[in-house]
């Protein structure tokens, strides 16, 4: 509706189970509406958990979010 476009980096805790339990801006997209939506698009995602000696460990990952009009 306002016409915003960007690209907001994301930082997401992923549990042991694979869901995310903490996400937070690692670079912002310039707009807080889009960087506020991606941190809450960013917690209903799933993962498959990292694995460290055959056994899921929780990690952080990065990855980009983003918001394109078309």
């Amino acid at each position: 509706q306002k016409g915003l476009e960007g690209k907001v980096w994301i930082k997401s805790l992923v549990g042991l189970d694979g869901l995310v339990t903490e996400s937070l801006v690692a670079k912002t997209s310039g707009h807080a509406v889009l960087d506020s939506a991606a941190v809450r698009a960013a917690r209903k995602c799933v993962f498959k958990p990292g694995i460290q000696y055959g056994k899921p460990v929780a990690c952080w990952v990065t990855y980009p979010i983003e918001f394109t009009l078309r």
